[in-house]
């Protein structure tokens, strides 16, 4: 048993978890509040945080006294709220299947050193950090491939890349997605679309987005369609690309995005799949680029200010 602390409250663990450091890890229920040990000791955690980043939607909490039906000690009425959670437990399940997974990089994450690192020469003077590793990135994809051939195996998707930040993004989600295919009783056949957006100028996000490509949007009438994105920051150019595919009538669309980033300016859309939430910051690599510099940089990468100023049009 490994016990974590918060602010006085003692955190029961379903195993022993720690971190690198061999430090209790943080753990949080599914409302982002840390649970008690009184009376929530039987039940799993859903939030760990270690290391700079948070992940949400562990697993959906549930009583180890019920999983262990030889369990010693008297029984106990569960007291009113835990009857009232127990009564709408299909529809807290309903709802959580609902709910996009995704890590989380906290707002005070400094990211780490360049010097742990292969980054390119030219651009080791125009990054802060490094805040998500290549690996995580190619991790964190992987999931998401599985979760969408979970969800979507059977059905016939057409794949609309958005450009340019989506490209590479895009290109490993694939592969993942046909090595799934190729591995599992499950799988989705495939069909791939472009299209290209367009709503920065240098490193601020305009109420002007511009579509590249809308027209041959009408191939779409009818079509299960997965559109990936780089990243969602207010949320404005994403639900413009969605009214333009609604008026083209497709069966069903899904959004799967790298990226969300918390900002004051969201509209508060969210993707149906999101690989990281992360702070409002201007981020770079892994093919997200500034006025079509950092592409090819393999991290994602907070870009300094005075990269900003030199590569500004």
């Amino acid at each position: 048993m490994c016990f974590g602390t918060l602010e006085g409250l003692v955190i029961t663990l379903s195993s022993p978890v720690t971190s690198a450091s061999n430090q209790p890890i943080k753990c949080w229920d599914r409302t982002g509040e840390a649970q008690a040990a009184e009376g929530q000791s039987d039940y799993w955690v859903t939030w760990i945080v270690t290391s700079g980043f948070r992940t949400r939607r562990v697993d959906f909490m549930q009583s180890r006294r019920a999983l262990s039906p030889d369990a010693k000690g008297p029984s106990r009425s569960p007291p009113a709220d835990r009857r009232q959670h127990e009564s709408t437990d299909t529809d807290l399940k309903d709802r959580h299947s609902r709910m996009a997974s995704y890590l989380e990089i906290a707002d005070d994450s400094e990211g780490h050193d360049l010097s742990l690192f292969c980054v390119p020469k030219h651009y080791e003077e125009d990054l802060d950090s490094v805040i998500i590793p290549n690996g995580l990135i190619k991790d964190r994809t992987e999931r998401l491939a599985r979760d969408i051939v979970r969800d979507m195996g059977g059905q016939h998707i057409v794949a609309l890349c958005v450009l340019k930040g989506g490209y590479k993004f895009f290109a490993d989600l694939m592969d993942y997605i046909k090595t799934l295919n190729q591995n599992s009783d499950k799988s989705v056949p495939l069909t791939v679309d472009f299209i290209r957006l367009k709503s920065y100028s240098n490193d601020q996000s305009t109420n002007c987005v511009k579509v590249i490509g809308g027209d041959e949007l009408s191939a779409l009438t009818g079509k299960n369609v997965l559109i990936v994105e780089d990243i969602v920051e207010t949320g404005k150019t994403m639900e413009t690309l969605l009214n333009l595919l609604n008026e083209c009538h497709p069966k069903m669309v899904k959004v799967v995005s790298l990226l969300v980033k918390r900002t004051p300016r969201s509209s508060g859309y969210r993707p149906d799949y999101i690989g990281f939430e992360v702070p409002d910051k201007f981020l770079v690599g892994y093919a997200l680029d500034y006025n079509e510099y950092f592409r090819d940089l393999s991290h994602i990468c907070i870009l300094s200010d005075r990269a900003k100023e030199k590569y500004k049009v």
